[in-house]
């Protein structure tokens, strides 16, 4: 029998693994949150061998029929061995219902559809993982040092910096995409600059000119031209927009709530006519955000 490989999932941040065993005795009473490293936010995919991940059988389940259709998207779209992919939505997170209910290990197995269909991955190309790390390590030092008066935390005074690099790229899709991904999903991870009572306005500027600029490039290119798969990286952008959403805007602060609208109604109908899905079905990427 040949090896089966695996295409290893990120570090989940809330202690879980999916394991692919159909008895698994769980003696961790005491999972809790990680408290994890940029560099774990990644991981890279490593094929032991050239065959499917998986076996092709009639009785796969829905993680594993999941897990063969990442790894056809990834050498389909010429990803070599060793590309990076982080998770923007776990099977399981917290807020789930079965959430307070499993352990440290679950049976990938086991899974239903509509358990494995939450998981959202994120394909990272190389240049989009570069600038990803650099955001995320000097975030985590920053608010090591001084978790919210250093100068070097205060996300609002950065904007400024990021806004003008931002323009700088012209037309270059991807690029922009690289950099506006890499910075969100920066001060998403490292949410204390939400909390600054003397920059309100400055924040609420900054968020509205953030959403701006998601809004003009979902509108402007197409998943293909910003070389988003639509099989996991598109979905899973889109979640990720309507997590950082739900953030800004649950988030109340001396009465205010940041609003970060950055999807218009016309980029949704385009994307649904060019992709061929209904608004219906789009509505469904986001509907499982915690």
């Amino acid at each position: 029998m040949k090896e089966k490989t695996w295409i290893d999932l990120p570090t989940s941040k809330y202690g879980i693994e999916y394991v692919l065993k159909k008895h698994v005795v769980d003696v961790s009473s005491n999972r809790g949150l990680l408290n994890l490293s940029p560099r774990k936010v990644i991981k890279y995919y490593l094929r032991k061998s050239r065959h499917k991940i998986w076996n092709r059988s009639l009785k796969a389940s829905p993680f594993e029929i999941k897990m063969n259709n990442l790894d056809r998207v990834t050498r389909r779209d010429g990803y070599k061995d060793g590309t990076a992919i982080i998770y923007i939505r776990e099977v399981f997170e917290l807020g789930d219902i079965e959430y307070d209910h499993i352990g440290s290990y679950v049976c990938a197995a086991q899974l239903s559809k509509e358990q494995v269909d939450r998981l959202k991955i994120m394909i990272i190309p190389k240049p989009r993982e570069d600038l990803l790390l650099a955001y995320l390590d000097y975030y985590k030092n920053a608010y090591q040092q001084d978790r919210f008066f250093n100068e070097s935390s205060d996300v609002v005074r950065h904007f400024e910096g990021f806004h003008r690099r931002y323009l700088d790229l012209g037309t270059d899709g991807k690029a922009k995409l690289d950099l506006l991904f890499s910075f969100t999903f920066a001060i998403k991870q490292y949410s204390g600059w939400i909390f600054k009572f003397d920059s309100a306005k400055k924040r609420s500027i900054m968020i509205r000119s953030l959403a701006g600029h998601w809004r003009i490039l979902l509108e402007k290119y197409t998943a293909a031209d910003l070389a988003l798969d639509l099989e996991f990286s598109y979905p899973a952008l889109l979640t990720f927009l309507e997590k950082f959403k739900t953030m800004c805007e649950h988030t109340e602060f001396f009465g205010q709530r940041l609003e970060f609208v950055y999807q218009s109604l016309e980029s949704i109908k385009a994307w649904s006519f060019s992709t061929g899905k209904s608004d219906e079905t789009l509505s469904t990427l986001t509907s499982t955000v915690v």
